[in-house]
């Protein structure tokens, strides 16, 4: 009797540890390539959000010529809509980045699994040097060999001050009115 009963609790184990075993091979999640011009501070296991709620991973980042391709894996159960996009977003201007997916999945047909994204529908946000680089641009177009060149920048600014001299107050008060 005791016999049977270890033989039978060894099976059960076995069976058990087999189930097991074949569960965790199953695929819990789907991948989703994104092709990106760049992925500044972007790293391997950032999240992938969809409303800011995480839903999955990068897992990989690839450099394919002028290119960047980022393959992400996310939860089996999010839907996503078939004209997704995916934006790197910076939560701060120091700091690591994740990947958002958007917009949301309400109805019609559903992006298949292993899809690829080109850069038609990647974004990447702007980085703190091209907004020094478009102020310099900037600047430079209203110097002395830009806008100012006959000096009628400088007219207008003059003109401009002279018109508001001793109206603080009134330019004040219409701003604060029109708000």
């Amino acid at each position: 009797m005791i016999r049977r009963l270890s033989v039978a609790a060894v099976v059960t184990l076995l069976v058990l540890a087999g189930l097991t075993w074949l569960n965790s091979g199953s695929d819990s999640s789907h991948t989703l390539t994104a092709t990106f011009s760049r992925t500044t501070s972007l790293y391997e296991g950032a999240n992938v959000k969809v409303l800011g709620v995480k839903v999955g991973r990068v897992e990989s980042i690839t450099v394919k010529g002028t290119a960047v391709e980022v393959v992400m894996s996310y939860d089996k159960d999010v839907e996503l809509p078939a004209g997704v996009h995916a934006l790197i977003v910076p939560p701060s201007i120091v700091g690591d980045r994740f990947v958002q997916l958007a917009p949301v999945y309400t109805e019609g047909e559903i992006l298949p699994d292993n899809a690829e994204l080109g850069l038609d529908r990647t974004g990447v946000p702007l980085e703190l040097d091209d907004t020094y680089r478009g102020l310099d641009k900037v600047a430079a177009a209203l110097g002395p060999q830009g806008a100012n060149e006959n000096g009628a920048l400088s007219r207008l600014i003059a003109a401009t001050a002279a018109s508001l001299d001793g109206n603080g107050a009134l330019l004040n008060d219409t701003l604060r009115e029109f708000a």
